[in-house]
């Protein structure tokens, strides 16, 4: 996320300090391009939780080890079909 003090030194760079029609386009433009980000992150987050729900901290028999990868596999599947 873009800091409002960056958003200043960005608008002060381009010599338009105070433009409401700037600071609302590099806003427009800072959420377009961290929406598919913010996608891939919940998605990894989300397989790497189901993991460590089943790891449980303990000694894992090979259902649950593929279970794991299965979820880890569908977040990043995810992952590459948000890419494209």
């Amino acid at each position: 996320m873009i800091s409002d003090e960056r958003y200043k030194q960005l608008m002060e760079q381009v010599g338009l300090p105070n433009s409401q029609s700037l600071l609302q386009a590099l806003k427009q433009v800072e959420n377009e391009v961290s929406q598919p980000y913010e996608r891939k992150q919940k998605a990894l987050i989300t397989g790497i939780e189901q993991a460590m729900e089943l790891l449980n901290g303990k000694s894992i028999p090979q259902y649950k080890a593929r279970l794991i990868l299965d979820s880890l596999r569908t977040a990043l599947e995810y992952i590459d079909e948000t890419e494209t």
